[in-house]
């Protein structure tokens, strides 16, 4: 998913990471590395995501809470980095969050 985005837009997904930005920057949405499987460490998280709430869902996320989100896939989602680059990062509409722990 993260190399096409585009190709998975509506599929629905359980994947697991660890928040990396959650602020008024980001707010509702917030950043995370994210795997379609669940890692032993937080560091082993390898794709950076950005992560939309759904409508119904009222997160209180903070950056470094590990997480659970049952997402459905959006179109990429690319923006400037501080840096003066940019990136482009899957996007995902997250109809669960629930965070199972902090980063250590």
């Amino acid at each position: 998913m993260e190399q096409k985005p585009g190709d998975y837009v509506g599929k629905k997904y359980v994947i697991y990471g660890y928040v990396t930005q959650a602020d008024a920057n980001t707010a509702p949405a917030f950043r995370a590395h994210t795997s379609g499987e669940k890692k032993r460490r937080w560091y082993d998280y390898p794709v950076n995501t950005l992560v939309i709430p759904g409508d119904d869902i009222e997160t209180t996320v903070v950056t470094d809470d590990l997480v659970t989100l049952y997402v459905e896939v959006r179109e990429a989602f690319s923006y400037s980095t501080t840096m003066d680059g940019s990136t482009t990062v899957p996007a995902v509409t997250a109809h669960v969050v629930e965070i199972t722990g902090q980063k250590k």
